[in-house]
């Protein structure tokens, strides 16, 4: 790898992927909030997060430095403490 390429991968800001939705107990339970927040692994990868709080995943956006670079809907079923919820971004989206 180019010297140049290297630095500029090496410095390139880091992409986080957050996943809203409803929080089960919240105040307002209509209300979105961020489920889980974390750094992007990368296209086809599949995130993992552990539920610790009764919640529906509602959506995602993956972003670097407020810029969107995909966004969606994510698959809407009730979640319970202990599950493991899976999240795989196939490839950029527009964001919405």
């Amino acid at each position: 790898m180019p010297l140049l390429s290297a630095l500029t991968y090496m410095f390139a800001p880091m992409a986080s992927l957050t996943v809203v939705g409803y929080l089960a107990g919240a105040e307002d339970p209509h209300e979105e909030v961020a489920l889980w927040s974390t750094d992007f692994g990368g296209w086809q990868l599949t995130h993992r997060f552990l539920v610790e709080s009764r919640c529906t995943p509602r959506r995602y956006v993956v972003d670097v430095d407020g810029r969107a670079l995909a966004a969606g809907e994510t698959e809407s079923r009730h979640l319970v403490p202990g599950e493991i919820y899976r999240l795989r971004v196939a490839e950029p989206v527009a964001a919405t």
